[in-house]
């Protein structure tokens, strides 16, 4: 069962900009989070009361033996309604799922210009509970370095050289996915 999700971001040669904020942007990118409400517990032994899918178990008193139950429940409504709106299934770890989300991560890095970000995982478990904990290390962002804009067409130069002083793209800002879409857009609406 999956405890707590740990988020490090390891020692940078390049000082981030908005750490916290690119750290809480990452925290979403987390597949597999665990209840943090005050009633978890609670909530989760609501889930399993209700759950008639699950194998049950008891106590055989002339064995003296934890044997599964062989009787199932029918389910019905209340119970349906007491498992998917009052309880919560736990999380359980599944390496696949983080591994998918240290892929997302490092996706959500290149879009935001961190071309060379490495993303590690580690899994701690006691008893049955895990915590994981991802290792980010970002890497330099690629800069803009300068910003031109050409064209064969003396019309097209023209108004290109009216709308180059607003333009997005501004040197020394990181070449993120968002800052090329909204020069994209504010070109297209200009010309």
């Amino acid at each position: 069962m999956v405890n707590k999700n740990k988020i490090d971001l390891d020692q940078q040669k390049y000082k981030i900009k908005d750490e916290e904020l690119l750290e809480y942007e990452i925290s979403t990118i987390i597949q597999q989070t665990p209840d943090r409400s005050i009633l978890g517990g609670i909530r989760q032994a609501i889930y399993h009361a209700n759950d008639t899918l699950s194998i049950r178990y008891g106590y055989n008193r002339k064995t003296g033996v934890i044997v599964p139950d062989t009787i199932r429940r029918v389910p019905n409504g209340f119970r349906s309604w007491m498992r998917d709106k009052l309880g919560k299934a736990p999380v359980v770890l599944d390496t696949t799922l983080t591994h998918e989300t240290a892929t997302s991560m490092r996706n959500f890095l290149n879009q935001k210009a961190y071309f060379d970000a490495k993303i590690t995982y580690d899994i701690d478990t006691q008893g049955h509970k895990a915590t994981v904990e991802y290792h980010i290390q970002t890497g330099m962002p690629i800069l803009v370095d300068s910003v031109f804009f050409h064209s064969e067409d003396s019309i097209i130069r023209q108004i290109l050289a009216l709308i180059y002083p607003k333009t997005i793209l501004q040197p020394g800002q990181p070449l993120s996915l968002e800052n090329l879409t909204k020069e994209k857009q504010r070109l297209a609406l200009a010309i």
